[in-house]
């Protein structure tokens, strides 16, 4: 067999696999507090492109620990195995941390470690071997949140949702009893920044000239986006995937105020510009013609020395022919 025909044989076998992007950290169950004694599955979530699953690595606090399939579980947790993990493959940046902590109290409150803008933020109130079931009541930077059981669901929420939050539980039999969990901190992230509408090209809009105006934003988890486009109160575009509005031929009629939004597809999530005034002024008929004039001095010698240009004559020249 040829070299070369050896050689794409054996290249056909070898794996090419790459892990694209950056990885992330999910836990199942969905809650970044534990007791001992819980088990706790961690996956190492990644698009890889290729046929063969790449090799793993996993990170507590910065140090490599022995594991290096794509999910690992703890059966049996204990206090020791608190801490920030992490995961890469070989081809891949490190995901960021996802604090998990095994907890030896009476009573903890229950938290996801991811929560976006428009998300259903669920909470619970979880006692020691099922303990202090009764009477849970939450609490958001001290301010009482209603509810009637052990776990609390917020829906669509916004970064207003940020706090502290924990809880207490009470119980009557015979006896009373109230426990109280330990602050946990919630942080809602944002989906995607505020938009910005632009317009291109950036230099005055003159009649007949094609606009385009653009809205501009930021995502963060390469979410769907819709996108609309406004003149005033009136909607001239969407709700579409195209961030881009273009007038063909600006006119007097397109002077205004526009804007656009920028939505997820369920409709949850919108943010709005700020209004972009736009100017449309008349076609101008003229043209400027920019030309040299020459001046000659004379030397000492007499000979005639050329300096251009010296000075420079602007002529307005109508179509037509006409020196303004």
């Amino acid at each position: 067999m040829p070299a070369l025909l050896l050689l794409m044989f054996i290249s056909s076998f070898v794996d090419h696999s790459q892990a694209a992007g950056k990885p992330w950290v999910t836990l199942d169950p969905n809650w970044k507090k534990i007791f001992k004694k819980s088990s706790m599955t961690l996956t190492c979530n990644i698009k890889v492109t290729g046929w063969k699953e790449p090799d793993y690595k996993w990170y507590r606090n910065n140090h490599q620990v022995h594991a290096y399939q794509r999910t690992v579980t703890i059966g049996y947790a204990e206090e020791k195995y608190s801490g920030a993990y992490q995961c890469a493959t070989t081809d891949s940046e490190r995901s960021d941390p996802v604090r998990l902590d095994v907890s030896n109290e009476w009573l903890i409150l229950q938290a996801p470690p991811y929560v976006y803008e428009g998300d259903t933020l669920t909470l619970r109130c979880h006692g020691w071997n099922d303990k202090f079931k009764e009477y849970s009541s939450f609490y958001q930077d001290n301010s009482p949140i209603p509810s009637t059981n052990s776990i609390l669901r917020l829906e669509n929420v916004t970064r207003r949702a940020s706090g502290n939050y924990r809880c207490t539980r009470e119980r009557w039999n015979g006896f009373y009893h109230s426990k109280e969990s330990d602050k946990t901190f919630v942080s809602v992230h944002e989906l995607f920044k505020s938009p910005e509408i632009r317009k291109l090209p950036a230099k005055p809009v003159t009649e007949g000239a094609e606009v385009r105006l653009q809205c501009v934003t930021t995502t963060y988890t390469g979410n769907r986006l819709l996108y609309t486009f406004y003149k005033g109160s009136q909607t001239i575009q969407g709700a579409i995937t195209d961030s881009n509005y273009v007038i063909p031929r600006a006119g007097e009629e397109h002077t205004g105020n526009y804007k656009c939004s920028v939505q997820t597809t369920d409709g949850n999530v919108q943010k709005n510009s700020p209004d972009l005034h736009l100017l449309t002024s008349p076609e101008q008929d003229f043209a400027c013609h920019i030309r040299p004039n020459v001046q000659i001095y004379m030397s000492h010698d007499s000979s005639p020395e050329y300096q251009s240009p010296l000075n420079v004559l602007v002529n307005l020249v109508r179509e037509d022919g006409e020196f303004r």
